[in-house]
């Protein structure tokens, strides 16, 4: 795993200090949130069949085609020549992406902790043609990258060494000591 940087550091610990609940209650068993982790070398970027808009985030027009951001998960493409109907090819995995833009049909996009380009002049086929390193998988623009377990509820500790958290799974925990407040 890459060093943790000091930036790393304090925002793992902000995230950390507000989570411990401790009301006097001993819990054994109650439902709440573990994180889900990424790790890089078991994600590669792949071109999949269509599926369903779940948490759709940026939308980018490029030529023909709609590009419609799944938060933490990918890239949805549409065939946009009738934009009454936008007609869906595929979806890109791309584990935790958050952002894209375009530039000469080439597809920039962060693939976890990566600034990664694609080249999209055909669909069929997506090719990776360069990644490069961001920085800390835990500081994103100034502000934590983590995504923030739901409120209200008891959650899994985040363990930085199991790799980058991505999402949340509801599930049941044994003895949490950690809670988001609502």
């Amino acid at each position: 795993m890459k060093n943790l940087s000091t930036s790393t550091l304090l925002a793992l610990l902000l995230a950390l200090i507000g989570c411990q609940h401790d009301d006097g209650e001993n819990l054994e068993s109650v439902q709440g949130y573990r994180p889900l982790y990424g790790q890089e070398a078991e994600s590669p970027i792949v071109m999949q069949e269509a599926r369903a808009l779940q948490r759709p985030g940026k939308i980018y027009r490029y030529g023909d085609y709609l590009l419609i951001n799944e938060y933490n998960a990918g890239i949805h493409v549409f065939d946009n020549k009738t934009p009454e109907k936008p007609a869906p090819i595929g979806f890109i995995r791309i584990l935790g992406n958050r952002e894209l833009a375009v530039g000469q049909d080439i597809l920039y996009v962060n693939h976890l902790d990566n600034l990664t380009a694609l080249t999209i002049d055909d669909f069929n086929n997506v090719v990776q043609i360069s990644s490069r390193p961001l920085g800390s998988p835990y500081h994103y623009s100034g502000t934590s990258n983590i995504p923030p377990p739901p409120r209200g509820y008891y959650f899994e500790c985040i363990d930085p060494m199991q790799g980058y958290v991505i999402g949340w799974e509801a599930t049941t925990l044994h003895n949490p000591t950690c809670y988001a407040p609502n």
